[in-house]
Formats: structure tokens, sequence, C-alpha cells
């Protein structure tokens, strides 16, 4: 029985010596690599932002359907078309996200939580979603204390007027028809009186 533990012993210690002085390994001299990469930081926590080119290149149809490209997020539908949609950002709930319109903060004081079905991608220029605080330091209390923010921002105004007629088509004779007028802001204050 020694014998053989004594056997098995030398056998493995040979093994192992032969096996590290094998010199099978090739060794290359690689030539110098420089990275160069410009900074481009925009903010020092993370955003994720999608614009309108970005939108029709997907074919999103709708906000729920842009905000699905987040990572991270989680859109609840309460109702299918025409229900209520919520936004929760990594597991929180719906109420800790604050969503902003055009820099002005959306609230709902019965639940807290931002019906997402009412707005329409037709006039958003973009869609970003800060997580944490954001660089941006002049916004209310409830979006610096909120841990995301969802921001819909619109496109800037025309240069000259323009008229949009949009048509969507869906199932079950579905005809949603809608049609926008915009204008160009003024420099200057007008004024408009009506008379009979």
């Amino acid at each position: 029985m020694d014998l053989r533990r004594i056997l098995f012993l030398v056998l493995s210690l040979l093994n192992v010596c032969l096996a590290d002085a094998q010199g099978d390994s090739i060794v290359y001299d690689l030539p110098r690599v420089e990275v160069v990469s410009e900074n481009d930081a925009i903010s020092a926590v993370p955003i994720q932002r999608i614009d309108r080119e970005r939108m029709v290149r997907l074919g999103v149809h709708s906000l729920s359907d842009a905000l699905r490209h987040f990572a991270g997020i989680t859109v609840r539908d309460y109702g299918g078309a025409g229900g209520m949609k919520t936004v929760s950002v990594r597991g929180i709930g719906a109420r800790h996200t604050a969503v902003v319109y055009d820099g002005i903060a959306l609230s709902d004081c019965q639940t807290g939580e931002i019906d997402l079905s009412r707005y329409s991608l037709d006039q958003l220029d973009g869609l970003s979603l800060v997580i944490g605080d954001g660089d941006n330091i002049f916004q209310p209390a409830r979006n610096q204390a909120a841990a995301a923010t969802l921001v819909m921002e619109t496109e800037a105004s025309p240069l000259v007027p323009r008229s949009t007629l949009l048509v969507n088509l869906g199932s079950f004779g579905l005809i949603s028809p809608s049609i926008r007028l915009t204008r160009p802001r003024s420099s200057t204050p007008t004024t408009t009186i009506l008379s009979r």
C-alpha cells in the first residue's frame, strides 16, 4: 500500500515538472499603438437620449414604444390601447420617475404617476432619460428628489408657417386624423382685435 502511494507521488511530481518544462510558448513583440479619443462627456450622470431621426429609423409610433429602447426601463401598460401607461426605472415604482415636458414638471395629484399615453410623438424632437440627479440645477425640487427624470423636448419653432395632416389607421376600423398648424414665433408682440 505504501509503495503505491510513493509511486503515485513520484509520478505526479514528474508530471508536474515535465508539464512546466514545456517550451511551446510563442512570444510576439507587438508594435506600439496610440489611442486618441475626444472627451464626449456631456454629463456627470448616465443620460440616454433618442432623437426624432432615430425614432423614425426604429419605426416607433407611440411614446411607450420609444421608451422601450432605453436600458433599465419598464413601461407598464394598464389596459392596452388607450389605457394608462407609466414608466419606472430600475424596478423602482413609477412615482419615483419625474416627467418633464419642455422644462415643465408634470404631476398627478391623485396617484403621483404620469399617464404617458396622453402624449404624442408628433411634436417631440427628442426624449432623454436622466438617472439620478442631472446637471440641470434650475429644476424643481420634485425632480431633484426623483430617482430618474424623463425629459420630453418639443421641436423648435419653424422659420416659416407649416401645416401637417396625419391620419393613423389601425385595427378594427380605427381612424385617427389630426391637423397641426405651426407658425414662427414673432420677435415683436402682436395684438389681435376681434370685431363684428
